[in-house]
């Protein structure tokens, strides 16, 4: 298995293209001020925890805030046995719409939205 690169550029795309679950890495203020639509919120300090929830039929795509984050959060899920794919680049460089509602991953007390 090995770790797949896609462009922010065309993140919304790809993410529906690959049938993904769009993961941002970034702590939860950074994610409340503005995320790509549709990304969950799994801040680094959590990445370590259950897996399990994300379920292993979808790719889990990661991003961060330049592109360090996410490969390390990719890494270990690829690790753990998952398809994964890392955003180049990061949220620094989105052009798109941003989202400010929040939408947390299950299991860190945060709402439900994956499936």
């Amino acid at each position: 298995m090995e770790i797949v690169h896609i462009s922010m550029n065309h993140v919304v795309e790809d993410t529906y293209r690959l049938n993904g679950v769009l993961i941002d890495v970034r702590d939860k203020d950074d994610y409340q001020k503005g995320h790509v639509p549709g990304a969950i919120n799994i801040p680094m300090e959590y990445i370590d925890g259950d897996k399990e929830y994300l379920g292993r039929g979808r790719p889990l795509i990661f991003y961060c805030d330049r592109g360090s984050q996410s490969i390390l959060a990719a890494r270990k899920y690829m690790q753990a046995g998952y398809e994964v794919v890392n955003v180049v680049g990061g949220f620094a460089y989105y052009k798109g719409y941003v989202e400010k509602k929040e939408n947390h991953a299950p299991g860190y007390g945060y709402a439900e939205g994956i499936s």
